[in-house]
């Protein structure tokens, strides 16, 4: 009976022990505290099975060799590993631990380039959290069944910044249900531009963070290395967007449980389960999170902290250097770099400088560069917009312009982007908000400018002279001012005209002969002189030949109640003037007898014909449609509207390049309102080519209803915006 009690009692322990390993999963390693624990406390549980088998009095308990036995192994145990994390501590090993990290002095301008726009994060992880669960609540067919998971691990992924999540199951019903084909999809975020995406795999995830039994993926790691100590997981994608769990093995450097780094790295195919263990110089380069950005700032801070000992730190604290509260990510050279900002233990609210570690390679660079703290910056920043009542995020530390700059997300209280901002690290009273990141910029540079951070640069750039026949042209508005893109036969290069220097380039089309003298720069070149040949010289003579064809030469009128006919040049004003369907009007004048629908659209680009009847006005260079009518002159002459635009244009030919920058001015105040369709002023203008005085004549004759708004303003404008479809 006592050998099945004793049997029984084996059992109960061994299955007793068994669950606890199962749920809790401990390293079974010596440098693990976890395993400490559970041999002290599984001896325990033997000692009290053992007293209530047993069922001793005090004095026997006290004098039981057993339980002396079982005593004194807890004790030693016990004692072992207090004198094991004493001997660990950096309180005797302040040498060894300030050199776990080796660190450089880097140089900012040099290490860190300047990032284009679509190269910056934007968003923090909790901005990202809430963009995928907006588009997780978008996909009916999977929010009922899965959650977006909340780790949104940062890397760097083909040169963008992104953070990826997997989906977790909604419940355990949900998991039940649904794990035989695992999680099917991952979200990725692209940090700069906000996309988001839900990937679909060609096979389910049936390893992640909420499965159950041996494909948790927690369990499924321990099983395979029961040995191994991890640190924090985390969830990568390859170049090919396979999805795969990391997890960096521990390494102790002093004594049984100190000097914590990583010493090798498990990656764990999170569809497959298959694992492969690198040794932490060899992990693949797509590998972005080997190190964790807690970890590197402990040790910048036993390296900062410990250089004069353990007791220094503590006490006089003499040249002592501790990261600030929080960190950010930068991508830098296909790496994923923590930044964080350091600070002198006893001074006051600046920063001495900040560091950069790669969580790869553990790499580490620190900058000598005094200025304001993260949180000193975010303060800055909501001050700008303290009536809107934004919240910054913490800071991502970037190069604009050679300067370190903060660079803050101001977000309102639904968690969403609003603004941008960016505060000199230097110089924090240089704050720069902006609705965009280009306009934050933009307005950042100015204010660099103003406060003589910094100098205009002086163009250096000699000036080259190239002349051939032009192959493409193309138009668009930069900054409020209109510019012109030109490409020459058996050249790749790209010319820029800007039209408020170099009025002229209007008159250029394809094939046109040009030579342009111009400096070259990388991507466009500056054009600072532009010769044209005969054929663009002509061409106001051509518009202007155009124009005159809109007359007709005789005109029909009635006199004593008979049609004649006679050269236009003899019409008076108050001759009654016969026009049949197909005839262009001659003169301008308001009708008397019948009606019709007339085409203006040479003159106002309105290609819908416009219904005239008795008491209508009509305007030389209009088409009568469909019926005969009859009219009244009341301009003839020189005082017609197609008289006058041929005299606006002759005018027009011999304007400077100051009437183009006149017409930038006035065109960007009158273009602001408008929100009419241009096309049709685009066709007619692209033809005549006229300048700004048709469109102060057009403006001005407006106010007398011959012309549509949409024309009138467009005229206005067409300068400033005629190549495009609106204004």
């Amino acid at each position: 009976m006592k050998g099945k009690t004793k049997a029984i009692i084996t059992v109960f322990v061994v299955i007793l022990a068994g669950i606890y390993y199962y749920a809790a999963i401990p390293a079974i390693n010596i440098h693990s505290s976890e395993t400490w624990f559970f041999i002290m406390i599984f001896l325990v549980i033997l000692a009290v099975l053992y007293l209530g088998r047993k069922k001793l009095n005090r004095y026997e308990v006290r004098e039981s060799k057993v339980v002396k036995g079982f005593l004194g192994v807890i004790v030693f145990l016990g004692v072992v590993y207090l004198l094991g994390t004493l001997f660990s501590s950096p309180v005797i090993n302040a040498k060894k631990y300030q050199k776990l990290m080796t660190v450089k002095e880097g140089e900012f301008t040099k290490d860190v380039d300047e990032l284009s726009f679509d190269k910056i994060p934007l968003l923090d992880k909790d901005t990202a959290a809430l963009l995928g669960d907006r588009k997780m609540g978008s996909m009916v067919d999977m929010v009922s069944q899965f959650e977006a998971d909340d780790i949104y691990s940062q890397i760097n992924y083909k040169g963008n910044p992104v953070r990826v999540t997997p989906l977790k199951y909604a419940s355990l019903i949900k998991w039940f249900t649904n794990q035989s084909e695992g999680i099917p999809s991952y979200i990725r975020i692209n940090m700069a531009n906000q996309s988001t995406e839900l990937v679909k795999l060609k096979q389910g995830m049936k390893y992640t963070t909420s499965d159950h039994f041996n494909r948790n993926i927690y369990r499924h790691l321990r099983f395979a290395h029961p040995t191994y100590i991890y640190g924090e997981l985390s969830f990568e994608i390859d170049e090919n967007g396979d999805p795969y769990w990391i997890a960096p093995v521990k390494k102790f450097n002093i004594g049984l449980f100190g000097g914590e780094t990583v010493g090798k790295v498990v990656i764990c195919n999170a569809v497959t389960g298959k694992t492969k263990t690198y040794d932490v110089g060899n992990v693949p380069q797509w590998v972005d999170r080997v190190y964790s950005a807690d970890l590197l700032v402990n040790l910048f801070d036993y390296y900062g902290k410990l250089k004069h000992g353990f007791f220094n730190s503590v006490l006089s604290q003499k040249d002592c250097l501790e990261t600030t509260d929080g960190y950010n990510y930068l991508a830098l050279n296909d790496d994923v770099w923590m930044y964080t900002g350091v600070t002198s233990v006893n001074g006051d609210q600046s920063n001495v400088g900040f560091v950069l570690a790669n969580q790869r390679t553990m790499e580490t660079k620190y900058y000598k560069v005094e200025g304001a703290t993260e949180s000193s910056a975010m303060s800055s920043a909501e001050g700008q917009v303290q009536n809107l009542k934004y919240q910054a995020t913490f800071p991502l530390l970037l190069n604009i312009a050679g300067e370190p700059t903060y660079f803050v997300a101001l977000k309102d209280d639904a968690g969403l982007v609003k603004k941008y901002a960016m505060v000199n690290v230097q110089k924090y009273q240089i704050v720069a908000i902006g609705d965009s990141v280009s306009q934050c910029q933009e307005n950042y540079n100015e204010l660099l400018l103003k406060n003589g951070v910094k100098e205009k640069e002086k163009d250096t750039r000699k000036e080259e002279e190239i002349s051939g026949k032009i192959t493409k042209i193309a138009q668009a508005v930069l900054d409020g001012n209109s510019h012109y893109y030109l490409m020459l036969e058996d050249s790749d290069a790209i010319y820029d005209v800007s039209v408020a220097d170099i009025i002229d380039v209007i008159k250029c089309e394809l094939g046109e002969q040009v030579t342009v003298t111009y400096k070259e720069d990388k991507d466009v070149n500056t054009v600072t002189k532009l010769d044209i040949g005969e054929k663009a010289k002509d061409k106001t003579s051509n518009a202007i030949n155009k124009l005159l064809d809109l007359t007709p030469k005789k005109v029909t009128i009635l006199r004593e109640q008979k049609e004649i006919e006679i050269p236009i040049e003899q019409v008076k004003v108050g001759d009654i003037i016969v026009v049949k369907p197909g005839e262009t009007i001659a003169v301008d004048g308001v009708i008397v007898k019948g009606q019709t629908y007339i085409d203006e659209s040479t003159i106002t680009g309105e290609h819908i014909p416009v219904k005239k009847e008795i008491g209508s006005k009509v305007i030389s260079g209009s088409i009568n449609k469909n019926g005969a009518i009859e009219f009244r002159a009341e301009k003839v002459g020189e005082d017609t509207t197609i008289s006058q635009i041929i005299k606006l244009v002759e005018e027009a030919s011999a304007s400077k390049a100051p009437i183009g920058r006149l017409a930038d001015k006035v065109s960007r105040s009158v273009c602001t309102n408008c929100n009419y369709n241009c096309s049709n002023c685009y066709n007619y203008l692209a033809t005549i080519r006229i300048s700004i005085r048709i469109c102060t004549f057009y403006w001005n004759i407006s106010f007398s209803n011959i012309l549509p708004l949409c024309f009138r303003t467009c005229y206005a404008c067409f300068y400033y915006g005629w190549h495009r479809k609106s204004c």
